[in-house]
């Protein structure tokens, strides 16, 4: 898959795709067709097939949450002569695994790997596949030995660190694609518009906070106090103490967070949520002084890396 800039009608990003039923609806991540989301009118996507012949791809529908979407191949002849099939598949740990995709645009290339089962600091599931996804390989499926699709490959930690989405959640955004009368009432559909992926991430921060924080909290000592920790399972926690000779003060941090980053855009994602605490204790300064260092640090803009259009300033002052 290829997407194309209008204007210079030129390459502004790749990914990869895989044909899942004989009509010619193709799955692909999210993130590789992004552009033509956000900004339909400066950006279309192609399917490049075996032989370089290119076809018109529409977006039929995504899921940000789960970072997939459903294409359709346009043009009498963008039809397959096969598809593969979307169903649930056992794996046990240490089995083979083969990851397809097109790194860096070289061409169609076959990853082995091993499957490593689910991450666990994950609300939603990912696959821990110990094979090398390069950019270009995303949208592109990891097959069990016998062929059939486990997940699809969806990002990278490198040294052969990398992650897929379970097929299962491909086959519902195709079913739901397929038969819009398939989504349960209430739940939300797929996404063909930007509103439709906000709606998407809406639904998922209500699915994602709700009950975090009711009953009794896990607690842990922070110095002289207890402080709230893991507010659900899938966080994970640090703790780090700086004791400095050369200064006059110390520092303890706790923090904890979350793995679940969603790509919205290049310049913007969502998802991660993080709990951090700070203790700064001195003996060695005064009143004033010390007012003077925690007003500096705390008054620090914290506020989570994105472009000023898309991430405002911590909205608390106190």
């Amino acid at each position: 898959v290829q997407v194309i800039e209008r204007g210079s009608a030129a390459k502004a990003g790749i990914g990869s795709a895989f044909f899942v039923t004989p009509q010619g609806h193709l799955v692909t991540n999210y993130h590789v067709v992004a552009d033509v989301i956000r900004e339909p009118a400066r950006y279309r996507a192609e399917l490049v097939r075996e032989g370089g012949a290119t076809h018109p791809a529409r977006v039929l529908g995504v899921d940000v949450v789960h970072d997939l979407a459903i294409l359709a191949a346009e043009g009498a002849d963008a039809r397959p002569a096969s598809h593969f099939a979307l169903a649930t598949v056992g794996m046990a740990q240490g089995d083979r695994m083969y990851a397809l995709g097109h790194p860096q645009d070289l061409g169609l290339s076959i990853v082995e790997g091993t499957y490593n089962g689910l991450l666990q600091h994950t609300l939603y599931p990912r696959i821990h596949f110990t094979g090398s996804i390069n950019p270009g390989m995303s949208g592109g499926p990891t097959l069990a030995e016998d062929g059939r699709v486990i997940g699809v490959n969806v990002s990278t930690a490198g040294n052969q660190l990398s992650f897929l989405v379970p097929v299962d959640r491909a086959a519902e955004l195709l079913r739901h694609v397929l038969d819009p009368r398939s989504v349960p009432a209430g739940a939300v559909a797929p996404a063909r518009t930007l509103a439709g992926v906000g709606a998407q991430l809406r639904a998922h921060q209500a699915v994602y906070l709700r009950g975090m924080f009711e009953g009794a909290p896990q607690t842990v000592a922070l110095g002289p106090f207890r402080v709230p920790t893991q507010p659900a399972p899938f966080f994970r926690c640090w703790g780090d103490a700086r004791p400095d000779d050369e200064q006059p003060y110390a520092r303890v941090e706790h923090r904890c967070s979350t793995d679940d980053n969603v790509y919205v855009s290049g310049d913007q994602t969502s998802g991660t949520v993080t709990l951090t605490h700070e203790l700064l204790t001195s003996r060695r300064l005064n009143a004033a002084r010390f007012y003077s260092l925690y007003s500096e640090r705390f008054g620090q803009d914290e506020t989570p890396a994105g472009a000023e259009e898309h991430v405002t300033n911590w909205r608390c002052a106190t």
